[in-house]
């Protein structure tokens, strides 16, 4: 392969990063979805502080399990956590249901991000993510200089 042919194909590169990101951020979107999960289920935010405890009412009128808040009542918003595209390169980790937040008033998402905010990943488990973005950004840009 010559110069030109290098400086070419050098000059498809950010077009091929994105549309690698993207790719692999749908193909990995269960991944990493199922690591949010887990973070809720020990009531663990993406600042890497937990939430607060149930409070004694929760626990004895509502049937809420002892310590950390961990939106799980039905198992349905846990089971709806998902990696939703916004635009290129912009994902958001959200849920499909969350109806057990029907009784209020405002907009649902932005009420779960002010009380719990339990969106989001951990700094470990975002080294994860790049990880595996890296791995497949190598495997597909390495076609270009092949």
């Amino acid at each position: 392969m010559d110069i030109n042919q290098s400086v070419k194909r050098l000059r498809k590169y950010p077009i091929a990063v994105q549309k690698s990101t993207d790719k692999s951020m749908k193909k990995n979107s269960a991944r990493i979805a199922k690591m949010n999960v887990q973070q809720m289920e020990v009531g663990l935010k993406a600042d890497g502080t937990y939430q607060d405890y149930y409070s004694d009412v929760s626990v004895s009128k509502y049937g809420k399990e002892p310590g950390y808040i961990k939106l799980k009542d039905t198992g349905k918003f846990h089971q709806g956590v998902t990696l939703k595209k916004e635009k290129q390169n912009e994902f958001l980790l959200t849920s499909k249901d969350n109806s057990y937040l029907s009784d209020v008033g405002q907009n649902k998402t932005e009420y779960l991000d002010f009380m719990y905010d339990p969106f989001g990943l951990t700094d470990s488990n975002l080294d994860i993510t790049v990880d595996i973005l890296y791995e497949d950004l190598y495997t597909d840009i390495k076609t270009l200089f092949v």
